[in-house]
This record gives C-alpha cells, sequence and structure tokens, in this order.
C-alpha cells in the first residue's frame, strides 16, 4: 500500500512539473500587451457579454513601408496597455490581435478575414495603405467591424454609404489635393507637373488634383504615372527634368519618392530649380532615410497641423509633450543614423486615439453593437477628450461625414526641419542626433 502511495505521488508531482512548464511555455508566449499588471477590475455596472475585447490590427511591420505600418503597431499597443492596466472598459480586458500584410494588398485581404473569421475582432486599425485599406472595406462592412483608418488617405475608402463602419482619423487625398493646389497656385509657378503611382493613391491623388487646378485656375503642365516599387524610376525623373518643372505634387509612397529625388539630384535638377511637395506619405521612415545624406531644402510634404507646435511657439503643447515622451520611453527616439525607432509619433498617437475613442464609446452605449458604436461616434465623437495631443473638441463626425480633419488643418513642411531641425533641445517630435 504504501509502495502505491508512493508511486501515486510521484505521479503527481511529475504532472504539477509539466503544468507548469505547460503554463510557463504560454506565459513565455504572451505578447507585451497580455502580460501587464493590471488593476483589480472595477464594477461598473456594465455587461458586454464577453471575456476580453479583442482589437485587431493590420499593417507593413515588415518591408518599405513598414515605417507607417509599425506606427500603428506601436500607438495600438500603448493604448492598451494604459487601459488594460486601468482596470479594461467595464471590467473587461482588451486583447490585441495582429498581421503583418508587408503592404501587400492582397495578403492584406486575407489577413483581415483572418482576422474576422478566425480571431473574431470587435474592432480593427489599418490598414496604413491606401490600396490594402481599399482591398478589405467590402468585406469590414459586411461583417459589421468597426474600423479606424489612422494612414491610409484615398477618399474612396471612407464613405458611410458603402462602408458605414469605417472612420478616418487622418487627412484625405482631396484634402490634401486642395492644399497642394493651393500651394502651387500662391507660389506663382509656371511648369507644375504631378506624379504618382497606378495604385489607388496615385489614381486619387490625380483625379482630386485635377479637380482643384480647375477649381483654383492652375494649370498643370504634365501628369506622370508610373508602376508603384519599380526598381527604376529614373524614367520618372528626366520626364520631370524635360518637363521643365519647377513645382512637382507628389503622390508617391517613401521608397518610390526617394528613388526619384536620388535620380533628381544625380541629374542636377534639384537645388534652386525644382520644389517638390508630397503628400503625408512622405512623413515616412523609409523615405527620410533613403534621402538624409542628399542636401537640399526643396523637398517638401504636408503635416497635420491639431497636435504640433502651438502657433508662435517652439515647443510642443503640454498634452502633446507628454505622450510624446511616453512613447519615446516606449519605443525610443528617432535617430538619423537609423538606429533608433521605426516608427513618428504622430502617426502613432491616431491609431492611439483610436483605441481609446473606441472604447469610450462602448462605455458610452453600454454595448459591443457596431450599429450602437457608430451612431454614438457619429453623435458624440465630438465630445469626445483628445487624448494625446492639443485639439479643442473631439471628432465631429456624423452620419454622412466620417473623417475627422480638414483642409485647414494641413501645412507645409520642410525635410531640411526634419533632417537638421532647430527645436531638438525643445523635444521636437522630428529626429534627434
Amino acid at each position: 500500500m504504501k509502495k502505491l502511495i508512493a508511486v501515486f505521488l510521484s505521479l503527481v508531482m511529475v504532472l504539477s512539473l509539466v503544468a507548469c512548464g505547460g503554463e510557463k511555455e504560454k506565459e513565455e508566449e504572451k505578447t507585451p500587451v497580455e502580460s501587464e499588471k493590471v488593476e483589480e477590475p472595477v464594477d461598473t455596472g456594465l455587461d458586454l457579454g464577453v471575456d476580453t475585447i479583442k482589437i485587431g490590427y493590420v499593417g507593413a511591420m515588415t518591408g518599405p513601408s513598414a515605417g507607417m505600418g509599425m506606427c500603428g503597431e506601436h500607438g495600438t499597443i500603448m493604448a492598451i496597455e494604459e487601459i488594460n492596466a486601468a482596470g479594461g472598459v467595464g471590467g473587461v480586458q482588451l486583447e490585441y490581435v495582429s498581421r503583418d500584410d508587408e503592404a501587400d494588398p492582397t495578403k492584406s485581404f486575407t489577413y483581415v478575414e483572418e482576422l474576422i473569421y478566425k480571431e473574431g475582432i470587435n474592432m480593427l486599425i489599418g490598414a496604413p495603405n491606401s490600396a490594402c485599406s481599399a482591398a478589405s472595406q467590402e468585406t469590414i462592412s459586411e461583417n459589421g467591424i468597426i474600423n479606424f483608418l489612422c494612414t491610409a488617405t484615398s477618399a474612396s475608402i471612407v464613405n458611410p454609404e458603402l462602408y458605414p463602419y469605417t472612420f478616418r482619423l487622418t487627412s484625405t487625398n482631396d484634402i490634401q489635393a486642395e492644399s497642394l493646389v493651393m500651394m502651387a497656385a500662391e507660389g506663382d509657378y509656371e511648369k507644375i507637373v504631378v506624379i504618382g503611382d497606378t495604385t489607388a493613391l496615385g489614381i486619387d491623388g490625380f483625379a482630386a488634383t485635377e479637380k482643384y487646378a480647375k477649381q483654383y485656375g492652375v494649370e498643370i503642365a504634365e501628369y506622370i504615372s508610373y508602376t508603384a516599387d519599380d526598381a527604376d524610376l529614373s524614367a520618372v525623373a528626366n520626364s520631370i527634368k524635360n518637363a521643365g518643372a519647377d513645382f512637382v505634387i507628389a503622390w508617391a509612397l517613401g521608397t518610390d519618392a526617394a528613388k526619384i529625388i536620388r535620380v533628381l539630384d544625380r541629374i542636377d535638377y534639384m537645388e534652386g530649380k525644382c520644389e517638390i511637395v508630397g503628400y503625408t506619405g512622405l512623413n515616412n521612415a523609409a523615405f527620410i532615410e533613403l534621402v538624409a545624406d542628399i542636401e537640399t531644402d526643396n523637398v517638401r510634404y504636408l503635416a497635420c497641423t491639431p497636435w504640433a507646435i502651438p502657433a508662435g511657439g517652439e515647443k510642443l503643447g503640454e498634452k502633446t509633450q507628454a505622450t510624446y515622451e511616453k512613447f519615446n520611453d516606449r519605443w525610443g527616439v528617432w535617430k538619423k543614423d537609423g538606429s533608433g525607432r521605426v516608427s513618428y509619433f504622430d502617426d502613432s498617437s491616431r491609431a492611439y486615439e483610436a483605441v481609446y475613442l473606441y472604447c469610450e464609446m462602448i462605455e458610452k452605449t453600454g454595448t459591443l453593437d457596431p450599429d450602437a458604436i457608430k451612431e454614438a461616434l457619429e453623435t458624440y465623437g465630438s465630445e469626445y477628450q483628445v487624448k494625446a495631443y492639443e485639439w479643442e473638441g473631439g471628432y465631429s463626425f456624423s452620419a454622412d461625414d466620417h473623417e475627422a480633419y480638414s483642409a485647414a488643418m494641413m501645412c507645409k513642411s520642410s525635410l531640411e526641419d526634419r533632417l537638421e531641425n532647430e527645436y531638438v533641445n525643445a523635444d521636437f517630435p522630428w529626429m534627434v542626433e
């Protein structure tokens, strides 16, 4: 009998060790978001009927567009960690699931379906690239998934009638096109050229530019189209030179724009001859790294301004500064030698904001029902207090308008300000030595 008991106890000990080992492996597999220490859940009287609220993200975490993709990753994770540490939403923790689409529309579509049908996400952020986002809008709409776009700018992918659950927290190509055409008109340029790829980004950009060029009486000398991510884009640069362009509106992804600019520099058609102004996508890690060694002040890009330096100031606003420092502590600061983090605060902050906005609408409605949350965003979005940066009021969505930004929020920023900015000592959120 004693022998039998000894065998039994030995078996129990073995099983316990196996179980502990299994638990350890599971713990090691947890993401940083899941393993955060949290406070005791607060009894809010909110019964959502779920164990976790799943926040999905699809974007390029590798490849040429990783600079944009990782912005969303970082902002989403930061917000989820903070909300979970504060007890979650009505006592329910947020769960983060993501996929790396490598900026490939086909992969992006597949991964969005995977997050919806396999992972059962409640909300989706992404995709950062317009072509990738466009590929999944019908699926997102059919499944009633609340979708926030924080980087993608194509005007056609936000349409309350066709895609009722998609909202945008950045500017559109249409808004940017009007700003770019106004800049061209005010600059008294003689030869204005527009370049763009054959994806949704370029097609949308061309159409919007043409519309506003007619409205403002601006003559476009030439529209130059090319295939995105071509290894050799020297033909585009030579076409710009042959057209005698003195102002180029660039609907180009960062790596493509960098290739074109490097050729323009090589054929001596940059400094003092041709100003290039790109859409907000040139506010991009890959682009800046690829052109950092070119000495020019003729390259600029559009920037969204509500979170930036207050008028007449040299430092960020208090709220923006605090958020910026949190991101630096968590992810590191950009450095010109490429040794820093690979995303920008401004893009990260919009994904961060999207998570908070969604959770506040859940608390406002007391449900995860997408129709109720959609209506809350359209009704109460303007009452939301922006968390990451200075912005008076919230997001003025409506049943007919799911865009957060307007043309008045756009400004032109110099590439030189990014590379050699004078605000380094004032914690300006660009690159530092």
